[in-house]
């Protein structure tokens, strides 16, 4: 629906207002209050109808422009960070995923890594938080032991 909505989306605003209009511009040619009322109660539904289809829009694109936000992911060590090379869109940022990105990054890839932080109750609330639109930056501290488990482009 969305798809065809953005479509016509055009189209839709120009017909309804139109319609309006139209119906507005008609009252003035009948002389009967009923048909004069009935003409202006179906103009101003098809406006409500309009400011709502733009409502709809604009808060669906304001959805997908906050699920598109790029959110990084950082190894940390001390003061050492290391980017992720690849970006995250904020819909995208789910733990399995997380972990899918670190793996591809192993040194040894028959092993499996193992990092401590990736199972406590911090990195789900700050995953979460992502989700949420609190932050746009994912934080992993690791041991020298765990960060020497990936290909580094500074180690």
């Amino acid at each position: 629906m969305n798809n065809f909505f953005k479509q016509y989306e055009k189209l839709v605003y120009f017909c309804l207002v139109l319609s309006a209009a139209l119906l507005v511009g008609l009252t003035f040619c009948f002389q009967q209050e009923t048909i004069k009322a009935l003409l202006l109660n179906i103009a101003s539904n098809l406006f409500s109808v309009a400011i709502l289809f733009f409502i709809l829009e604009f808060s669906s694109k304001k959805k997908t422009e906050h699920q598109n936000e790029k959110i990084s992911v950082v190894l940390t060590h001390g003061s050492k960070e290391f980017l992720l090379a690849a970006e995250l869109r904020r819909a995208e940022c789910t733990r399995a995923e997380v972990l899918g990105r670190l793996g591809m990054m192993k040194k040894n890839n028959g092993q499996r890594f193992s990092i401590a932080h990736l199972g406590t109750s911090t990195f789900f609330g700050h995953v979460n938080d992502i989700a949420e639109g609190v932050s746009t930056r994912l934080s992993i501290p690791c041991s020298e032991e765990e960060l020497a488990q990936f290909d580094l482009p500074q180690n």
